[in-house]
């Protein structure tokens, strides 16, 4: 498996749904063809390859004949199989009313409509073989480097316990420098505003900020850390470093008594002082960020 193979297809693939949506709800050989072959390919096993992958296999399911799109082959054994549909069908895995599943290796069963992907586990019973579903995931992915790597760490699971891939202890290293790279986010601590000049947006805490003004930049982030848990009541005032002004406060009053001048309350009269120049709010932010006992570091600034 190659981890940068897996993560661009995964790339593709969001950009090929939103494109191509019409098509993937009409005709499910598309589905097979641009969403779901390059997946497994990236997994590891490519369609073209017989040792590994059968094509249109035919399997039994509790007394229903079902043909599964593709067979995953281990040890010269069908382990699973996957039953493609088209975008946005159900994702029931189809049964019979008979009692076993043959061939008696088959093991997992995985129904996916190319964005859903639903694993059912097949157990042996002595009488009766029984299946149960293990898991659920979507494979689209949103603006945060987590939710890239929930997405393959889904994917990776999708063979486990014994079939497929062991994971690669760099997965979380790898995908953040991609993520960086491609964003093109330099760290908070590393952000200069005259070299630089105003971001696209921002991540904090895995979640995107946008705003046009850095006034609207010290709000949201004030808002996150605080509704996150990182800052709290018991650490208000908190106050501009060397400064008698507040940045939050739970009255929208500095420490001389005078109004804020642009007060914005972000949680139940707790006040953040949105009120300065675009220099002077960066540092905000940052000292912010510092009192939460988070690294600049870790805030990304994407340009």
């Amino acid at each position: 498996m190659s981890l940068q193979e897996l993560f661009s297809v995964l790339k593709d693939i969001n950009t090929k749904i939103s494109k191509y949506r019409e098509a993937y709800i009409r005709n499910k050989y598309v589905v097979k063809e641009s969403i779901v072959a390059p997946i497994i390919r990236s997994l590891g096993w490519d369609p073209s390859s017989p040792d590994k992958v059968l094509p249109m296999y035919k399997c039994l399911l509790f007394g229903l004949t079902v043909h599964l799109d593709y067979a995953l082959i281990i040890n010269n054994k069908v382990k699973a199989g996957i039953i493609v549909k088209e975008l946005d069908s159900d994702l029931d895995i189809p049964t019979g009313n008979g009692t076993k599943v043959k061939p008696n290796t088959l093991e997992a069963v995985i129904v996916t409509n190319g964005i859903e992907w639903h694993i059912y586990r097949l157990f042996k019973g002595r009488n009766k073989d029984k299946v149960s579903i293990v898991k659920r995931f979507k494979i689209l992915i949103s603006d945060t480097f987590s939710d890239t790597l929930r997405v393959i760490d889904d994917l990776l699971s999708i063979m486990e316990p014994n079939l497929l891939v062991e994971k690669n202890i760099f997965i979380k290293e790898y995908l953040e420098k991609q993520y960086i790279e491609l964003e093109k986010c330099i760290p908070l601590d590393r952000y200069d505003r005259d070299k630089h000049g105003m971001p696209r947006y921002i991540i904090l805490l895995d979640k995107r900020i946008y705003s046009k003004t850095w006034r609207g930049y010290l709000i949201q982030i004030a808002r996150l850390l605080y509704r996150k848990g990182f800052i709290t009541r018991e650490m208000l005032p908190i106050r501009v470093p060397h400064g008698r002004t507040y940045i939050i406060s739970e009255t929208p009053r500095h420490l001389n008594g005078k109004k804020f001048r642009a007060p914005v309350m972000i949680d139940r009269k707790v006040y953040v002082e949105s009120f300065g120049n675009s220099w002077g709010i960066v540092r905000r932010i940052k000292y912010l960020v510092q009192r939460s006992k988070l690294k600049l570091r870790d805030v990304k600034v994407c340009l």
